[in-house]
């Protein structure tokens, strides 16, 4: 070759451009190789990285504001009821507590109502009766109270059996003071139970007059003589009934009697939804004698939280749980909510438990991580896989040392295109003045040692073809040549220091 590869710091010049008709020496390839491509790659994979990043911790703060979220649930209650004051405090107890479920009110005109609310989707809980049409998706929580049927009377009516009622007139005392213009007479809940118990003892119901009346206007009816017996639905303990029969015996002067039910049983045989209440001697108050005188039998109902079956396993478990929990502090404020107790926990009860929380008595909660366990598997799998794609990037985003190596290489395979079209002296002397400063900057000892066998046989074999193609264009100027084994000397001049070091 006519001018040697020699270690000169030269500035690269450009490549044969489009000068007398020639190709560019850099196609769409040499971009590929280019600094500003790699660059580009680079800030896309940063990119990338970065909004996968962030995907993943905005997926997991969400999933976890999520789950730490309380569960609302609608409790269907009678308007103006004992039981809507009750779930009212347990509602504010729940969200004193911070517990994960809370409770929001929606309120009904009566039970039938309550229940109308469950079956149609717009409560997700409800106050009921048993005794009460329950929907086919209703499933029993908790037993808030048992509730018996009381007849009584006082002494000087001559009321001391069912059958004794036939022409009497009965008022009908709700522990609420209110009615709804929507219930009808002979189809509210207390009076559909009276109805039940004059039939079994073929009592025509015509015979019986029936009145609604409130605690307050007992003395008055009394005073005018329109009340021979009372009827009311009611737990026994609760002090609204002691206190009817006390206001009953005071406003007529007479002792009470209390009318059994003997043949509840019976009743209970066909009606299983109902119960047989044993009411004990002395439970409304009395000393001599106590009222009543001896415990009797008569029919009973339970007042029941009842939810929907939409309302899954777990958040019906921790119902159960929370509602428990929250009892003292609802006794405290009313006492029958010490009624409060967690429903037969055997799986063919007539009125069907809900399976969470039939679960959670039995002490079969799946914990938190048996239910989730499937999920984290999946989340590690897809953790681990996320990772390694994040760190795969990561890893493309360093500087690498070889792409300024391969950029060289492309160049210098541009070169000998150059200079197998170029047509005069000038054209070559550029090739050539780019070819040293190439050769300097690629054949150092930090590029050799990266570089491997492959890449540098790669160089070799560019540079001497770049050399036979010189030395044929200026075969006609007499210079002074190389011999074709200059060029591995020179190369394995270059990798001396490094085999060197080795050593």
């Amino acid at each position: 070759m006519g001018a040697s590869f020699e270690a000169a710091q030269l500035t690269p010049g450009p490549a044969r451009g489009t000068e007398k008709g020639a190709a560019p020496a850099f196609g769409f390839g040499a971009f590929l190789g280019s600094p500003a491509f790699g660059g580009s790659v680079r800030r896309l994979h940063l990119v990338v990285a970065t909004v996968a990043i962030a995907c993943v911790l905005l997926t997991v703060l969400l999933g976890f504001f999520y789950y730490l979220q309380p569960t609302p649930l609608r409790v269907a209650v009678v308007r103006g009821s004992r039981d809507q004051a009750m779930m009212s405090a347990a509602a504010h107890i729940l969200s004193q507590a911070h517990e994960p479920v809370r409770l929001k009110l929606v309120t009904a005109e009566d039970l039938r109502g309550a229940s109308k609310l469950l079956g149609d989707g717009k409560a997700d809980l409800a106050v009921l009766s048993s005794d009460t049409a329950m929907p086919p998706s209703g499933r029993t929580i908790l037993i808030m109270r048992h509730n018996a049927v009381l007849i009584f009377a006082p002494d000087d009516k001559e009321i001391h059996k069912i059958s004794d009622l036939a022409g009497k007139r009965i008022g009908i005392l709700r522990p609420q003071p209110r009615f709804t213009a929507a219930e009808k007479l002979d189809n509210g809940h207390p009076e559909a139970l009276l109805a039940l118990v004059l039939a079994q003892y073929d009592v025509p119901a015509a015979s019986v007059t029936k009145m609604r009346l409130t605690a307050a206007e007992i003395p008055e009816m009394v005073r005018q003589n329109q009340l021979d017996a009372i009827l009311i639905v009611d737990a026994q303990e609760a002090p609204e009934v002691a206190t009817a029969i006390d206001t009953l015996m005071r406003a007529s002067g007479h002792a009470i009697n209390f009318v059994p039910i003997k043949e509840a049983e019976a009743i209970v045989k066909r009606m299983p939804n109902l119960d047989v209440v044993e009411v004990v001697r002395g439970v409304f108050g009395g000393a001599d004698p106590p009222r009543p005188e001896e415990d009797f039998d008569t029919l009973g109902t339970t007042t029941r939280l009842v939810a929907t079956t939409r309302i899954g396993n777990d958040l019906a478990g921790e119902l159960t749980r929370v509602l428990l929990a929250a009892q003292p502090g609802l006794a405290a404020q009313f006492p029958i909510a010490n009624q409060i107790q967690a429903p037969d926990s055997r799986k063919d009860a007539v009125l069907p438990v809900h399976p969470g929380t039939l679960a959670y008595l039995d002490d079969e909660e799946e914990s938190f991580f048996d239910r989730y366990s499937d999920l984290f598997y999946l989340g590690i799998m897809a953790l681990s896989l996320l990772g390694t794609g994040i760190a795969t990037m990561m890893g493309r985003l360093r500087d690498n040392p070889l792409d300024g190596v391969d950029e060289d290489l492309q160049k210098l395979l541009s070169l000998v295109g150059c200079a197998r079209e170029s047509r005069d002296r000038e054209e070559l002397d550029s090739c050539r003045r780019e070819a040293e400063a190439l050769f300097d900057r690629v054949l150092t000892p930090a590029n050799i040692q990266v570089m491997g066998p492959v890449r540098l046989a790669a160089f070799g074999i560019a540079f001497d073809e770049l050399r036979f193609i010189m030395l044929d264009k200026q075969s006609a100027v007499p210079t002074e040549e190389r011999s074709p084994r200059a060029m591995y000397r020179l190369l394995n001049e270059a990798l001396l220091p490094h085999k060197r070091g080795n050593d």
